[in-house]
């Protein structure tokens, strides 16, 4: 059964982390991130250059 959730799950476009799992991102820089644009994380967009 497929699993419904009460709004829509935010997901990073480059490393695919979403609100309830930035595993990847803290194994990367050792700290969780958050979102800097619709669908992109901090951790990759200090990755990418952009700025927060």
């Amino acid at each position: 059964m497929k699993e419904t959730l009460l709004w829509d799950e935010r997901k990073c476009r480059v490393c695919g982390c979403t609100d309830l799992d930035c595993s990847g991102c803290i194994e990367k820089t050792g700290e969780p991130c958050y979102w800097v644009e619709e669908d992109l994380c901090s951790a990759c967009a200090d990755q990418i250059g952009t700025p927060d």
